[in-house]
């Protein structure tokens, strides 16, 4: 079974998500998807300037504190997430972040 790395992608509606890179094609495109089935494609020079995405970081935690690495893509796909679940509330250590339903 091949292992997929998942990276942060601009993208021009949600600013950031989390996308698995699949492959480099022949006509040197890399191609990576979204979970939603959204594909991506990028020269594969540009792959090693995206950050890594972890699977803590795309879950929706409900301190961002708690991630390894915080970075724009992680703070706006966690409290996406966390909305989506109903869950207006997201701390980052003493500040508390509310998204108004």
């Amino acid at each position: 079974m091949e292992v997929l790395e998942r990276y942060w992608v601009a993208h021009p509606e949600f600013v950031w998500i989390p996308c698995w890179f699949h492959n480099v094609r022949e006509e040197d495109v890399a191609t990576l998807v979204a979970d939603d089935g959204t594909t991506v494609q990028l020269p594969p020079s540009e792959l090693q300037t995206l950050a890594k995405a972890s699977e803590r970081e795309v879950c929706g935690v409900e301190d961002i504190c708690t991630l390894d690495s915080v970075t724009e893509g992680t703070l706006l796909h966690n409290i996406r997430v966390r909305f989506s679940k109903k869950l207006i509330y997201t701390n980052i250590a003493g500040i508390l972040i509310a998204v108004n339903p």
